[in-house]
This record gives structure tokens, sequence and C-alpha cells, in this order.
């Protein structure tokens, strides 16, 4: 067991970031949060006079963490919630070195007695289908146009993440079985099917046969590079939403000023919901492995909530007479009247 007061607190960094974190199906942002967690708490050591690369496990104590996220906030201009998602990459970190060194665990307990900020949980943007159909429409009438719109229409209704969209490959698309669906791995190595539904298999197949089968592309979107096709990237699909969002916002200004890949998938998921889905199911074709993940997408509608209290109320008590009716020298008592 190594003694904490030798440990230096950068230690297990390169072996957290490079292969652990891949390991357990972390995401390349992730992966990338986690980095650059670690480098801004470098840099605010440094910023102290202190030498990251001798700073000790032991020094590390509740003050240190306060004291970085009150430098996170005034310094660096970081918002609470930024702060409070520094603080859990830390604890993530330092998690993960107490399965490399026990002795470790004191420095785990201290950090988990730091209090994250106290913040308003803003309710995220989200889309109607009308919205959705609106931004579709907005892509050109071309070759590229098309590509564009299966793109949306696929983030729309099956509510796959942007990038399991992006490394959609041509042999996990099933279009001739009875019910056609998709065969994705999804975030931990996890497989799922999602069904095609409506129009999208005849879209999907007109799709592949004009355009992929020619460009040689094992991907279902791709992109040319060197003249040979390569899977679109995220960024690419961000941007391509973000100018067909923009047109849209033309026709009807209350789309959202920002919007990108992970809305639609929220916003499906929402739908889903609202329209009857229980939560288990809408969790598995988001591919959550905790079904408390899938509750930020369970927001009740304003007709779901008024039907629910409606059911709660005995129609009895809203066809009862009034308790004062007929109690005309009661009433006026009661209001200081004669």
């Amino acid at each position: 067991m190594t003694n904490t007061r030798k440990t230096y607190f950068f230690d297990y960094s390169i072996m957290f970031l490079q292969n652990y974190l891949s390991k357990r199906g972390r995401s390349i942002h992730t992966i990338s949060s986690y980095r650059d967690t670690l480098s801004i708490f470098k840099d605010w050591l440094e910023a102290t006079g202190k030498n990251f690369t001798t700073f000790k496990f032991s020094e590390f104590t509740v003050d240190t963490a306060y004291n970085f996220l009150e430098w996170l906030k005034s310094d660096r201009k970081n918002s609470e919630e930024t702060c409070n998602h520094r603080l859990h990459d830390l604890c993530g970190y330092i998690d993960y070195c107490v399965t490399q060194d026990v002795a470790l665990a004191s420095v785990y307990t201290l950090l988990k007695r730091v209090k994250p900020y106290k913040t308003v949980k803003k309710i995220k943007d989200w889309l109607t289908s009308e919205q959705v159909k609106l931004i579709i429409d907005s892509c050109p009438n071309t070759k590229k146009g098309k590509r564009d719109k299966l793109i949306i229409l696929m983030l729309y209704e099956t509510a796959v993440r942007v990038s399991e969209l992006a490394n959609l490959c041509i042999s996990n698309v099933y279009l001739d079985d009875e019910f056609p669906f998709i065969q994705l791995v999804g975030k931990g190595k996890k497989e799922r099917t999602i069904p095609l539904i409506g129009n999208i298999p005849m879209l999907l197949k007109d799709y592949i046969n004009e355009d992929v089968k020619y460009s040689g592309s094992e991907y279902i979107f791709y992109t040319m590079h060197n003249g040979k096709p390569e899977h679109i990237s995220s960024r690419s699909i961000q941007e391509m939403i973000t100018r067909s969002a923009d047109k849209a916002r033309l026709i009807d200004s209350s789309i959202p000023d920002r919007v990108y890949p992970h809305m639609f998938r929220r916003s499906k998921a929402t739908s889903l919901y609202q329209n009857g889905m229980v939560l288990e199911q809408v969790s598995s074709l988001l591919g959550h492995s905790q079904l408390e993940t899938t509750r930020i997408y369970a927001k009740a509608s304003i007709a779901q909530i008024r039907e629910n209290m409606e059911k709660a109320t005995p129609q009895k008590d809203i066809e009862a007479e009034p308790l004062w009716q007929g109690k005309t020298k009661d009433l006026n008592k009661l209001y200081g009247l004669r």
C-alpha cells in the first residue's frame, strides 16, 4: 500500500485519460471533459505558486477544492453549472485513483464532502414535430440536401446519438425485414435495436441505391476525403443543422436560437413520453443503462397534468353545491358585510 504522502496527484492521470476511460466506453467528449478539468486544475495550482508535478494527494484538502471552485468563478468567470461539472470530474478522477491505491480513499471521502453550488435547473429547449418538419424542409433540393434531410429525419425519428448516426454502416441496416430496423453499438459498447417506421425505410433504401452504393462507402452518411469516402463528422452534421435551423427560424421565430443534434433526440423522447410510451420503453430506445438518466426527458405536457388532476378530483366534488348556498347572512359576515 502506498503512503498518500508520497503519491503525487497526477501520477495516474495518463492511465486514466488514455486507457481507463476508453476501456469503460466513455465518449471522446467525456474524455475531453476530464482532460480539460485536470488541465485547468493544473493551471490553478501553478497560478497559486505550486508545482503540479510535485503536488501530493496529501496536500489535497476540502479547502483546496473550495478554493479551486472559487477561482473558476472569479478568475475564469465560469458559471456555477460549469464549476459543479469540474468538481464532478475531479471526483471521477480520484475515484479511479482509489482503485489503483486504496490508501487514497480518505482523499476521495474528503472531496465528497465538498458541496456543489446550488443551481436553478433550467428547462431545456425542445422542438415540436412541426418545427422539425420546417427544419427538414429548409434543406436544399439537391443531392447533398437529400442526404441532409434524411440525417435530420433519422436523428429525430430514431432518437439516436449523433455519433451513432455518423458511424452507422450499411451492414447495420436491415431494410428487407418485415419490420425494418437498425443495429447500433452505443455508449459502453452496448448493442440495441431501433425500429424504422413511417417512410424512413423507403427513403433510406432509395438513398442507398441512388447514392451510397456508387460511392464505395461502408457508411450510410459519408463525405469524400482525398477521393475516398469517410463517415461524416459530428461537427459537419452540427453545421448543417445550424444552417437549416437558421432558415426555418425565418418562418417560425419560436425555433430555439441554438439547435443542435442532441435536441432532436431529447425532443423525440419527450414526445414519445407525452404520447403515452412508458418510461422504461423510452429508456430502452435511448440506450440508457439507468432509468434515472431517462427521467430528464420525462416532461409532462400541460394537457397530461390537467388530465391527471381531473382524474384525481371526484366528479361529485365538482358538481357539489357551495357550502354557503342559501346562507347569505353567514356569507356577508365572512366578508365583514351586513
